[in-house]
């Protein structure tokens, strides 16, 4: 508590607070200066010093002149509430939460201590904590624009993004001039790909505020996505005429650019992001996959690398939970090495390719893989061992054990480090003999002498799988050669377009209802094996053919995936791979015309 004072130190004490009030801050300050001069213990003065030395800036002096208070008097709650601002301004979130948990303790009804408890745990990473503390806020206040924006933005990082919608809306209905909120809003939208909606709430927050620097790059991005390369392109630019530092604006102009072919551009806009911030993983991420796709494999893998600090990054939907450090280029003779494959299906088959190589250094590797992997890879790599990607962290008996481990791709680095480390096998998977020669067999017996042909037309990818999917329909042409027996590889449940495709066009494209290429993929591995060719876009199906060395023809967008490379017709991955490339974007008439070409040239050579 505050020791009695004087009335004439009391008058003083006044004086500094009207002072205060009145933002005449070097007045305050002497006034309650005057008052610690003559009373040291006065828990008041110093608390009121420490606001003053937080309001200039100095965090340190204000944590120490409001713990002083604390010190003296630990009953109120204002001091541990204005501590945890000090310390909330210094980085130190999780001492902040402490700090504003101290004054809740004190004083639960305050509204203004539980958003300020919000925001320390937004710094520190915990969005639920934050998102709860916030409705707590507007439990007591429902009124407060900035804590539904706040509740808005925890509720977005948490992907609840129905939710996050909803708190924006609330928070612009009491308050709509809020330019943050719009474009957060607009954010939103566009992670639910409600683009058209999102372009106008980016653009509602630029007819508040023409000079919101990230206003306009987000307004860019969500025009990307929406197919408005060039206008993308504008409002990155105007971004950065506003705010030349901005990063997220270089990279987001550097998409933007990459989607056009404009590769130097990107490569640009890339580095001048990383200029500004070295940290920035999605510059770093993006630059990388660029420069592996221009085969600048030495820096292209050191900057895919930072791809493990992307907030969206999937490693398989894992956690890492594994003591082992990851490799570093360590000698790896007599170490047991954890090889964790990552992101889909495909790429978990692309990067199997590398594990030969890691065995010429270490006969005691583990790989985690997808469960329907197991056969394949358990045949093809005797010398590795396989299991699944463990249910729960919880699984303690293959946390530890390791010496070192690897994501999958990361292997890359230290194999792939020119275009002649890539083996020219035709392939490194092996389907199961019997299998094979069984489905074989059978087709032969159905179609003698016809050529038989596997068949993908789409990707189970819902953003990036819109641009490299066609439709049955655009493959008519193709499927209408009577010396091809078309076969579908098309996972997912395709009866019906099948069926719709025959009534249609008379076209019958044989589906194999022994075979889910969706869960069984080894006996899906069997049935492309039994092939002559497989033609499909680029999905799944195009990494387990080329694994197989089938030969296998892939349809490939304008700004293809960045394994596939920015030009030629084969692949370092899988030389059984021809690649037929869009020449302009989302014509996909003269690829397939091409395609159509080369098949009935194949069929009349094997005919003669």
């Amino acid at each position: 508590m505050n020791e009695p004072i004087n009335a004439d130190l009391h008058s003083v004490l006044q004086a500094g607070l009207r002072a205060h009030q009145a933002g005449q801050l070097a007045d305050a300050k002497a006034a309650y200066e005057q008052v610690l001069a003559a009373q040291p213990n006065h828990a008041d003065a110093s608390h009121l010093l420490g606001i003053i030395a937080h309001q200039g800036g100095d965090h340190e002096t204000a944590v120490t002149l409001i713990g002083t208070a604390i010190g003296l008097n630990p009953a109120v709650a204002a001091y541990h509430s204005n501590l945890g601002n000090a310390l909330l301004a210094q980085g130190r979130a999780s001492d902040a939460a402490a700090s504003y948990g101290k004054a809740l303790a004190i004083s639960p009804g305050d509204a203004e201590i539980h958003a300020n408890l919000g925001a320390a745990l937004v710094d520190a990473g915990d969005m639920d904590g934050a998102a709860a503390s916030y409705r707590k806020a507007l439990a007591l206040n429902p009124n407060n624009a900035e804590t539904h924006v706040n509740l808005g933005n925890a509720l977005k990082d948490l992907g609840r993004l129905d939710d996050a919608i909803a708190s924006y809306r609330k928070g612009l209905a009491l308050a709509p001039d809020m330019a943050g909120a719009h474009t957060n809003l607009g954010l939103a939208l566009h992670d639910q790909d409600h683009l058209e909606d999102a372009i106008a709430s980016h653009l509602r927050a630029l007819a508040i505020n023409p000079d919101y620097a990230e206003a306009h790059s987000n307004l860019g991005k969500t025009l990307k996505e929406a197919g408005r390369l060039e206008d993308a392109i504008a409002s990155h630019r105007r971004a950065l005429a506003i705010n030349p530092g901005l990063a997220e604006a270089h990279g987001n102009l550097g998409n933007a650019l990459k989607e056009l072919g404009r590769w130097d551009a990107a490569l640009a806009s890339y580095h001048a992001a990383l200029i500004i911030n070295p940290d920035y993983a999605e510059a770093h991420n993006n630059l990388g996959m660029l420069q592996l796709a221009m085969g600048d494999f030495p820096d292209g893998w050191k900057n895919y690398a930072w791809r493990r600090q992307v907030k969206d990054f999937t490693n398989g939907h894992r956690k890492n939970i594994y003591t082992a450090p990851f490799w570093t280029g360590e000698k790896l003779a007599g170490k047991k090495i954890l090889i964790r494959m990552e992101q889909g299906i495909g790429d978990e088959i692309m990067f199997a390719s590398m594990l030969p190589d890691l065995a010429k250094f270490s006969s005691a590797i583990v790989v985690q893989c997808d469960k329907r992997l197991l056969p394949l890879f358990e045949r093809s790599f005797p010398e590795i061992s396989f299991l699944d990607h463990p249910s729960s962290p919880a699984d303690e008996s293959i946390r530890g054990g390791f010496d070192v481990q690897f994501l999958a791709g990361d292997m890359g680095a230290h194999f792939r480090t020119h275009i002649d480390a890539f083996p020219k096998r035709p392939e490194f998977i092996y389907p199961n003999k019997e299998n094979q020669s069984r489905m074989r067999n059978d087709y032969a017996h159905r179609w003698p002498g016809k050529f038989l042909v596997g068949v993908s037309w789409r990707s189970g990818n819902a953003k990036a799988g819109m641009k490299r999917s066609v439709s049955l329909d655009q493959l008519r042409s193709l499927l209408a050669n009577a010396d091809c027996q078309f076969i579908n590889l098309q996972y997912g449940d395709v009866v019906k377009d099948l069926a719709n495709f025959k009534n249609n066009t008379g076209l019958d494209i044989f589906q194999d209802g022994n075979i889910d290429p969706l869960q069984d993929m080894d006996g899906f591995a069997a049935q492309i094996a039994a092939l002559d060719l497989v033609i499909s876009i680029d999905n799944s199906t195009v990494h387990l053919a080329g694994a197989l060395g089938i030969p296998t023809w892939t349809l490939l967008p304008d700004i293809p995936d960045w394994r596939w490379m920015v030009e030629g017709q084969g692949s370092p991955w899988y030389p059984a791979l021809r690649l037929f490339r869009q020449q302009e974007r989302n014509d996909w008439t003269r690829v397939i015309d091409n395609i159509r070409g080369e098949l009935e040239k194949l069929v009349e050579n094997l005919r003669n």
